[in-house]
């Protein structure tokens, strides 16, 4: 008894002669719709050469519809990758054309490390520039505490609500009673977000003739020094071609020059 994988039927033909490779099932001769010459290669079975019975060859068929949905699906998808990566070429290219360095750039990795490790250091740190030193008469913890209070009255004045907690204040630098510049007072706040909310409001020193000669700013890194310098540079050059009411502004804790009719 011969049930064909092609037809079913096991009282088409009794016995089957043929079989299926891909299933190892019995085919009718008549199912396959071989002729007399394919017959005889079929029987000699090349190595290269399959029979598929038609359950199969449909599914093989439906396999096929879905890979050439599948290649064109990619291929759109690798003509879309493409023209994104043109795009982002170009927009990168014009971003690094239009920005001048601000700095040198760093060496290498270790550079960036160092970097990074200094502006963690600095960042509760305030400088205070401008403030008369004690004279050489007077001993080195006199200075150190006519300085703490000081540092306390500028602060205070500042921001009279905000309640002080200094760490550490000291002068910048070997005391040098000839020398007619006074030396900056470095200032370690206990929180960082205390920093800009005195650094914001430092313009109010010019107000007081006891502070205006006095100026306030972040624990800068030489870095970020050169960088500041850069965007004075900026800011003088697009002055004097005509731009008005520029500042520099922190943006998210980032010096930009900004537009004030923004």
């Amino acid at each position: 008894m011969c049930i064909c994988r092609n037809c079913s039927d096991s009282n088409k033909q009794p016995t089957c002669e043929l079989s299926c490779d891909c299933w190892q099932g019995l085919l009718h001769i008549a199912c396959t719709g071989l002729s007399e010459s394919d017959l005889k290669i079929t029987r000699r079975r090349a190595n290269s050469l399959n029979l598929i019975c038609n359950t199969r060859n449909g599914n093989l068929n439906q396999l096929g519809g879905i890979k050439t949905l599948i290649d064109s699906i990619q291929a759109q998808f690798t003509l879309a990758l493409g023209k994104l990566k043109e795009d982002l070429t170009a927009q990168t290219s014009e971003v690094k054309n239009s920005i001048k360095p601000a700095v040198e750039p760093f060496g290498n990795f270790e550079e960036i490390c160092n970097e990074v490790r200094e502006r963690e250091k600095r960042k509760k740190n305030i400088i205070v520039f401008g403030f008369p030193e004690q004279n050489d008469t007077v001993s080195t913890d006199t200075r150190s505490t006519k300085d703490d209070e000081i540092v306390n009255d500028i602060l205070t004045f500042l921001q009279p609500n905000l309640d002080i907690t200094i760490l550490k204040s000291q002068r910048l630098g070997r005391f040098n009673a000839a020398n007619a510049n006074p030396r900056p007072i470095k200032v370690t706040l206990n929180n960082e977000s205390d920093v800009f909310k005195y650094i914001g409001k430092a313009n109010r020193l010019r107000t007081m003739d006891r502070f205006k000669n006095i100026n306030v700013s972040t624990d800068r890194t030489p870095k970020q020094i050169s960088y500041f310098k850069h965007l004075k540079s900026q800011l003088d050059e697009r002055t004097k071609n005509g731009e008005t009411n520029l500042k520099n502004r922190h943006v998210n804790n980032i010096p930009k020059i900004v537009s004030l009719n923004h």
